[in-house]
């Protein structure tokens, strides 16, 4: 996020961040845990096809699914309309994958599989507990923090209007939005529970990571197959959104 807020047009955002994600995302398999996308090969062969097409689905959700939020996250509908050049997309994807493993590279003292940690981070900074778990929660909670305050940032200063533009204008259907997102994520949350290895900490957090944009793909697939259905309008024509419904 510091990258795309430094030099945006440098960098495709979504990708960055999907990206800083994706090395973890085998966990979701469940046991054994897949390490793979740790790997300097993974982080290339898995990490960036993985990223470029979870990208490019969130853009495709993104004018729906932004419509439907209160205040400036609507401002994040203009991802839909924003396509960045192939080499950007898939640098960007690279690059948030080998953040992600440099990371893990100073708060782990190894991961099973691949070169990453220090042995010295095993040692015990108190009775049972050794540096590194220390060090990973810290970090990923000020990850987390620091991805959160971008976010908001981000949309309250209209940064992404400056860099893109305005959002489209999209049909709205609250009602089914929500109740579809809401199902969809019900539903998720219960497979991931549920499916192999779901009591396992670091695989069910990886399948939750899922869940939010699965149920936003979901509700965004369903307004847009209502409104079709709904407003057909002239041949070749997109559909028309209902007054004051934008």
């Amino acid at each position: 996020m510091p990258l795309k807020l430094s030099r945006p047009r440098w960098f495709d955002g979504v990708a960055l961040v999907v990206g800083s994600a994706a090395p973890d995302l085998p966990y979701a398999a469940g046991a054994p845990l897949r390490t793979y996308g740790h790997t300097w090969t993974g982080l290339v062969v898995w990490c960036v096809p993985l990223t470029v097409a979870a990208a490019l689905l969130i853009r495709l959700s993104a004018p729906v699914t932004a419509a439907h939020l209160p205040g400036p996250w609507r401002a994040y509908g203009v991802l839909g309309a924003v396509r960045h050049p192939w080499y950007v997309t898939v640098s960007s994807a690279w690059l948030g994958a080998v953040t992600h493993r440099l990371w893990d590279d100073l708060t782990h003292d190894q991961l099973p599989g691949t070169t990453v940690g220090f042995a010295a981070l095993g040692h015990p900074v108190t009775a049972g507990v050794p540096w590194w778990v220390v060090l990973h929660t810290v970090s990923s909670a000020a990850g987390l923090a620091g991805w959160i305050w971008a976010s908001v940032h981000i949309g309250r200063h209209g940064l992404l209007h400056r860099w893109h533009g305005a959002p489209p204008l999209v049909a709205r259907r609250p009602a089914l939005w929500w109740t579809t997102v809401c199902a969809t994520a019900a539903g998720a949350t219960a497979l991931a529970v549920l499916l192999p290895s779901g009591d396992i900490p670091i695989v069910l957090g990886t399948r939750l990571l899922a869940v939010p944009a699965a149920a936003f793909a979901v509700g965004a697939g369903a307004v847009r197959l209502a409104t079709r259905r709904r407003s057909p309008g002239p041949a070749g024509a997109p559909p028309q959104p209902r007054p004051g419904s934008v």
